[in-house]
This record gives structure tokens, C-alpha cells and sequence, in this order.
């Protein structure tokens, strides 16, 4: 098994009241900033404050949702981007920002696709980086077709298995997009000095050295590069 790295993700549904506490135990954060066109987390600021104070490297998450909760509308990646950039204002992430891709509201796979596409697309143009797409494989498979953009950006993983040293180190739920992963929730159960209630367990997939080379910058022309010589030397076929 290879070094892995402990994080978590949050939204309004944990309350931390000590990260220098929780510092001690974790090295990064993922934190609910917005969902759609029609939510943004009221805690957002402060969960991001406090992790900013106390030196862990975050960044924030925005739940893509192709549509509203009565689905009656659809709802563009234009629309939902604005939200979240309003939401971020000038707070540079220290971490690819991550798409939340879970919702599918009734919605076709071209469309989902396109909205998950789109939202890429803003998301670059914005921060100069590919985000990160948070996701299932029982979901992502399903729900949306394949498309160039999606292996281009990284993979944070949800499969809650607390045996296995990866998401599909079973040789199970293997993703279609994707020859490896940066990140992986495995729980949804975890407890942690300094946060109340449940919280979402992490881990990036390298050393904490690692971690902080990952947190610097890359063009989406160096991340082709890099994703291209990765293809030569596994010998992945990168095409559609």
C-alpha cells in the first residue's frame, strides 16, 4: 500500500469548534460552498476561515445539479457557476476546486454530460486548473456518456469501505474515466477531535510532501501533458 494522505470534507451539517485540533489530525479540506443556481451554505466563510487560521490546505465544493429539487427547471452550468463564484469571491483555493457529480433530477446523459462538461470548461477558465470530480461509479457510469474533459481532471472517489486500501482495490467498482484516483471519501462515519456530528473521511492518495507539491499550480496544458506521458508509460488509450 502506498502513503496515503487523511482529509476530510464539510458543509453546514458539521460544526468545528477547534482546528487547531482538528490540524492535528487531518492535512486538508473540502468545503460546501454552493449547490445549483439556489443554495449557497451559510457556513461556508467560516468553515473556510477557520481552516485558513489554522493551516490546512482547502478548497471548496459545489454540488452540480442538472436541474431544481421540484423539477420543474432545468438548470445551466452558466447559472450554477455564477452562484459559486459569487459564493468564493476572492478566496483562492489551495486544492483544485471539486464538482460534486450525484445529482441527475430526471435529467437526460446528454445532459448531464453537458452541464458536467460546462462546469469544467468555467471552472479552468476561472482558476487557470482542472477541478476535481467528486462522484460515484455506480452514478457516473450511468448518468452521464463519456467526454475528453472528464479524465482530465482528477477523480475523488466515494466508496465507503474501510478494509480496502483504495476504492477499487477489491478489483471492484473500477471507473470508467478514470485509470486512478486522488482522492477517496471511505467513510461517511467519522469522528474527529474538534468537529461535532459524523463527518466525511478522506484520503489523498500520496504523502503529505505529495499533497503539497499537488496544491501548486497546473495548466490544463501541463495536465495533458502530464495525463499523456502517464498514458505511454500504462500503456492507457486515452481516446474516446
Amino acid at each position: 500500500m502506498g502513503e496515503r494522505t487523511p482529509g476530510i470534507d464539510i458543509s453546514r451539517y458539521q460544526t468545528v469548534s477547534d482546528w487547531n485540533a482538528l490540524a492535528a489530525k487531518i492535512k486538508f479540506v473540502a468545503i460546501r460552498a454552493t449547490v445549483g443556481d439556489y443554495y449557497t451554505d451559510a457556513v461556508f466563510p467560516n468553515h473556510w476561515a477557520g481552516a485558513d487560521k489554522a493551516g490546512v490546505l482547502k478548497t471548496a465544493y459545489h454540488v452540480i445539479a442538472p436541474a431544481d429539487t421540484l423539477i420543474t427547471r432545468k438548470i445551466s452550468a452558466e447559472a450554477q457557476m455564477d452562484l459559486f463564484f459569487r459564493a468564493m469571491g476572492d478566496r483562492e483555493p489551495d486544492l483544485p476546486i471539486v464538482l460534486d457529480c450525484e445529482l441527475s433530477r430526471n435529467q437526460t446523459k446528454d445532459y448531464i454530460t453537458a452541464v458536467t462538461a460546462r462546469c469544467i470548461e468555467l471552472v479552468h477558465s476561472r482558476y487557470g486548473r482542472m477541478p476535481v470530480i467528486y462522484t460515484r461509479k455506480t452514478w457516473f457510469d450511468y448518468y452521464t456518456n463519456p467526454h475528453p474533459l472528464f479524465p482530465l481532471s482528477d477523480l475523488f472517489a466515494a466508496r465507503y469501505a474501510t478494509t480496502l486500501t483504495g476504492p477499487w482495490s477489491d478489483g471492484y467498482y473500477k471507473f470508467r474515466d478514470w485509470q486512478d484516483w486522488e482522492f477517496w471519501q471511505w467513510s461517511a462515519s467519522g469522528t474527529l477531535p474538534g468537529i461535532s456530528s459524523p463527518v466525511d473521511m478522506d484520503w489523498f492518495n500520496g504523502s503529505e510532501n505529495d499533497l503539497k507539491l499537488y496544491a501548486g499550480q497546473q495548466t490544463l496544458e501541463q495536465r495533458v501533458a502530464i495525463l499523456e506521458r502517464e498514458a505511454t508509460l500504462h500503456g492507457w488509450n486515452l481516446k474516446p
